[in-house]
């Protein structure tokens, strides 16, 4: 037996190794695939707050959760997946200055990292990984006139009194965020809008308009629909 094992082993075992390697990286790939969470509804939110403690993005998650049209994943819950990027404009970080030097205090904010969560949202919307976004204005700014957004008459079959623009309109000026969002931790001029589907940015194929995103649509469509109850 042994001997047979040496033979077999000299003449297959190149063939052996690579049929391992091969193995053990599907398996890998069945077990992430299992593992892998998944959401109902994919957010980005970009601006000066810092959305990195639990009981903020936990809040915004649930608030958010509680608008979802479907449960697309069918485990039983409706789970939102947050992007959070923490970005300031030059502007807003003289301020913040300005602010700290009456403490004798300085921020210290690295240039590079805003551009970096620039680049990161903006391979995010093209890929069609995020739907609804939550953007300061400089962030927004970033990407208006770049075809990503789709129009809030198209959502909603009218145009907003208090629209930002055709596309966005300030989370403080709709009844959502002045029940929900009046505490924190989303800003009060954060612009809310929803990306058009990836095969209109350039990205995926016309068939891209799937279960996922249609939820997304009919969950924007509820949130600037919500009206306080009387």
């Amino acid at each position: 037996m042994l001997k047979w094992l040496d033979n077999f082993w000299y003449h297959h075992k190149w063939a052996v190794i690579i049929s391992s390697f091969f193995a053990v990286f599907i398996l890998i790939g069945i077990v992430q695939m299992a593992t892998r969470t998944e959401y109902d509804l994919k957010m980005v939110y970009a601006g000066p707050s810092v959305m990195i403690a639990d009981e903020n993005t936990e809040k915004v998650r649930s608030v958010f959760a509680g608008f979802v049209e479907k449960d697309i994943t069918g485990d039983g819950k409706k789970t939102v997946l947050l992007n959070a990027y923490s970005v300031l404009s030059d502007e807003q970080l003289k301020k913040m200055n300005d602010e700290a030097k009456k403490e004798n205090d300085s921020v210290y904010y690295d240039s590079s990292l805003r551009e970096n969560a620039v680049k990161d949202i903006s391979t995010l919307l093209a890929t069609g990984e995020v739907t609804i976004c939550l953007f300061d204005e400089y962030v927004y700014g970033r990407f208006a006139g770049r075809d990503f957004f789709v129009s809030l008459s198209d959502v909603l079959g009218y145009m907003p009194e208090k629209s930002y623009d055709d596309y966005a309109i300030r989370i403080g000026d709709t009844d959502f965020g002045k029940f929900f969002m009046s505490d924190g931790p989303i800003p009060e001029d954060t612009l809310i809008c929803i990306r058009k589907p990836a095969y209109l940015t350039g990205a995926g194929d016309s068939k891209e308009m799937t279960e996922e995103y249609e939820t997304a649509l009919a969950t924007f469509g509820k949130i600037l629909g919500f009206k306080v109850p009387e």
